[in-house]
């Protein structure tokens, strides 16, 4: 479909991984505003956190993003630990980049079904003032 205007900008995903000795009894997750970390997820031996958007954050290196996103899992789970082994994923082109110049306008909608996600999108994004 060349006509289709798809996106040229992209998101980050970084994704921590922390060996552990233990872990819960049961696998479990926790959602976390104000750090870098989003997501936390506990299993066996293996805490993994996700950090959705992460371009903003592309200029830390692994060792400076494992260690403040450690400190914040030590600070959710109430818990001191020093830092496990860890390996740090990025996925350089994880979503495209939602911004307010990615969103089509009416006119520009090439397939009509599209707008029933949200008339919003005609007004600069999914908060439209109708």
């Amino acid at each position: 479909m060349p006509e289709l205007d798809v996106p040229d900008a992209f998101e980050s995903i970084c994704n921590l991984h922390f060996k552990t000795p233990r872990g819960p009894a049961e696998a479990t997750f926790h959602g976390v505003i104000g750090g870098l970390t989003e997501w936390i997820f506990l299993r066996e031996t293996v805490i993994s956190v996700t950090i959705s958007a992460a371009n903003r954050h592309a200029h830390l290196g692994q060792e400076a993003i494992a260690a403040q996103v450690w400190q914040e899992v030590c600070q959710v789970l109430g818990q001191t630990l020093k830092l496990p082994p860890y390996r740090v994923l990025w996925e350089k082109r994880a979503t495209f980049a939602c911004t307010p110049r990615s969103w089509p306008s009416g006119q520009d909608r090439a397939a009509p079904p599209l707008g029933c996600a949200g008339r919003g999108l005609d007004r600069h994004g999914p908060a439209g003032d109708d």
